[in-house]
């Protein structure tokens, strides 16, 4: 999906969740080492990178580059789920 075909209603939408999830990522970072245990901490840390991940990915979106095809050039390392 790339901006050019985004409707306005589309792109504040996607905008708000980038935003929300944003958001949530750095409320879930600063609860990191508050944790009575190391697991928990790590677990918080996990999620905060997961919400700051698809923040960064909504928002290449409506920017224009998110574009699946132009991430996987040869020295694109991917990480995740296979397609």
């Amino acid at each position: 999906m790339t901006a050019s075909g985004l409707t306005d209603g589309v792109r504040e939408f996607l905008l708000a969740f980038a935003d929300d999830e944003h958001l949530m990522g750095q409320q879930h970072a600063e609860w990191i080492g508050v944790a009575p245990f190391l697991e928990e901490d790590l677990a918080f840390c996990s999620i905060s990178q997961d919400e700051l991940g698809h923040a960064a990915s909504l928002y290449a979106i409506v920017a224009g580059d998110g574009d699946p095809k132009r991430r996987r050039g040869p020295g694109h390392r991917r990480v995740g789920l296979p397609p």
